[in-house]
């Protein structure tokens, strides 16, 4: 159990990873969606995360399973970003796996392309009306989603014989469904607030250009602080309207 809550803590610098660079794309590179180049950029943000994910995640003794909060990266990457961030994702996330190797391991690349379909599909079950801010219906989708795909896993490992030991091992089994649940929350939760902190973050870039701009035509100028030299700097027009 100890080696589970290390994999658990050891995941969080990868879900705080997947918000900075979101941070990233919605600041730098809008909010409009701009093409392959865009949704490439998205992709590439939950590729990272979700090949961080698999790297750390925890491995059963019996088959080779992982225990992984890669599933929310893996749903929500085309669920923001389409087939395109999907792929990203899955190419990164699906190698990861593969070289973690296991008697399971098709099992689980199956099931990661499964969680890209199902964000795929969640963009048509439940759309945003503003595409990086994905509505509380899109969790909810998310998490029916994993029920019926975890547990099909579960059962095709177990038909297989490669699980049957796993049944035994109730704890394990219980928190592997915590994690992939917390996964899609956590996931959710950090795209939401990263669109909200982005959006007052471009807000304020504009009203602060309009500004400028307002005391730039009405010849009274403007001025800024200057962090370094803990002092306001005007501008040439602001000191001559001082004089």
């Amino acid at each position: 159990m100890r080696d589970i809550v290390t994999a658990i803590i050891h995941s969080f610098p990868a879900y705080l990873l997947l918000g900075a660079a979101l941070y990233f794309v919605l600041v730098y590179h809008g909010k409009t969606r701009r093409g392959r180049v865009h949704e490439a950029l998205i992709g590439f943000s939950f590729a990272v995360t979700a090949l961080m994910l698999v790297h750390g995640a925890y491995v059963m003794p019996m088959g080779g399973a992982i225990i992984s909060g890669v599933a929310g990266p893996m749903f929500f990457a085309s669920y923001l970003g389409g087939p395109i961030a999907g792929l990203w994702a899955f190419v990164f996330s699906g190698t990861a796996r593969y070289f973690v190797g296991g008697d399971v391991a098709i099992v689980g690349i199956v099931a990661q392309g499964l969680y890209v379909f199902g964000g795929l599909l969640g963009r048509k079950l439940a759309p945003a009306d503003e595409w990086y801010r994905p509505p509380p219906r899109a969790l909810g989708v998310a998490l029916l989603f994993f029920l019926a795909l975890h547990s099909l896993s579960v059962v095709w490992g177990v038909a297989r014989g490669s699980l049957s030991a796993l049944l035994t091992e109730t704890v394990l089994l219980l928190v592997s469904y915590l994690v992939v649940g917390a996964s899609l929350g956590l996931t959710w939760l950090i795209i939401r607030h990263v669109g909200t902190l982005s959006g007052v973050t471009r807000e304020n870039s504009l009203r602060g250009q309009q500004l400028h701009m307002l005391y730039e035509e009405a010849g009274v100028g403007s001025f800024r602080f200057d962090a370094e030299r803990a002092d306001f700097v005007h501008d040439q027009s602001f000191s001559t309207c001082m004089v």
